[in-house]
């Protein structure tokens, strides 16, 4: 998304950063090879893996009964496109 969002914003000549900002999500290497680099939230993948997996095998037990909300750290890695 954040690519297509960068040419259309130099199709219309709009500089991000200074005319826009865009912020990503995952933090995938492409965000620093983009020009301005892009701004990203990272979370934890494996730990949201190893919690989903963990959810599952209790729901598999038998014990779980109730909606579960997990919250997981995540880090916002400021790049120049805000």
């Amino acid at each position: 998304m954040a690519q297509g969002i960068y040419r259309a914003a130099k199709r219309l000549k709009l500089e991000i950063g200074r005319d826009l900002t865009v912020t990503g999500f995952d933090d995938l290497p492409m965000a620093r090879r983009l020009t301005p680099p892009l701004t990203s939230v990272r979370s934890p993948q494996g730990e949201i893996g190893y919690q989903a997996a963990a959810l599952l095998h209790r729901l598999a037990a038998g014990e779980l009964n109730v909606p579960v909300h997990l919250r997981v750290p995540t880090e916002l890695i400021e790049r120049a496109s805000c």
